[in-house]
């Protein structure tokens, strides 16, 4: 089954990292960029799966990475604000 994946960034450096991010997040399936920095993709991957195959291709020290899985309603992400970060983990499905 395919899911429904909503793919959402931000990056320190747009000039270094955004063609290689944009096409590993065209590997993950059907695609269309919503905005300059959220993504739609029909993807085969989870929320999970997909954030662990972009993260490498961003800097982890200054770049955000959020990927929504709304077939599934999970999420996944990496370095957001610790406080957005605790806002999804206690609101997410509560």
């Amino acid at each position: 089954m395919a899911n429904n994946l909503f793919i959402s960034y931000d990056l320190s450096d747009p000039d270094k990292n955004f063609d290689k991010l944009s096409a590993e997040i065209q590997k993950l399936g059907d695609w269309a960029q919503v905005q300059p920095t959220l993504w739609f993709v029909k993807s085969q991957f989870t929320s999970e799966q997909a954030t662990s195959l972009l993260w490498p291709a961003l800097n982890a020290s200054d770049d955000s990475l959020t990927v929504i899985d709304a077939t599934n309603n999970t999420a996944n992400w990496q370095n957001i604000a610790q406080d957005v970060a605790e806002f999804f983990e206690q609101s997410w499905n509560g």
